[in-house]
């Protein structure tokens, strides 16, 4: 119990003395692959990210938010199927372009898929209030794997 009061004080303290972002997204995420047959059309993932400054151009921070998946299965079809949990890294590496990588799970609540590993990256430019960025989404559980290709917009909030 004293571990954990620990790391949650040291995190306070993190993210209270920091430079910080937060973030609002949306993602369009298109199947690269057909391995399940249920989950075969455009899903959209929607994010909050909180990102701490630990360096000039280098930030750490979390993120959540929620997927709705497209499937043939008509009772789960545009359903919140995935709330994803995920620890955030970004670096800078000019000014304005960025690579950011999430890594975490992905806690499955439609009853469709299972809860699992859940990773991100993606390469992004920062504009002045918002971001564009091209990645990548894995979700592995189980029986299931999806990945896709992402295209997204965060509005700095």
């Amino acid at each position: 119990m004293r571990k954990v009061i620990l790391l949650l004080s040291l995190c306070s303290v993190f993210f209270s003395f920091s430079q910080s972002e937060y973030k609002v997204g949306l993602n369009i995420v298109v199947p690269l692959q057909d391995n399940f047959e249920n989950l075969n059309k455009t899903a959209f993932n929607f994010q909050f990210k909180y990102l701490g400054s630990i360096t000039d151009d280098f930030y750490l921070g979390l993120s959540t938010g929620a997927d709705v998946n497209f499937t043939d299965v008509e009772v789960y079809d545009g359903a919140i199927n995935f709330i994803p949990v995920l620890a955030s890294a970004r670096h800078y590496f000019f000014e304005y372009v960025y690579v950011n990588v999430d890594g975490g799970y992905g806690f499955e609540i439609s009853q469709i898929f299972q809860s699992g590993i859940r990773l991100q990256g993606a390469v992004g430019y920062s504009f002045d209030g918002f971001d564009l960025q091209l990645g990548y989404v894995s979700q592995q559980s189980g029986d299931f794997n999806f990945s896709g290709g992402s295209i997204g917009a965060y509005l700095h909030i």
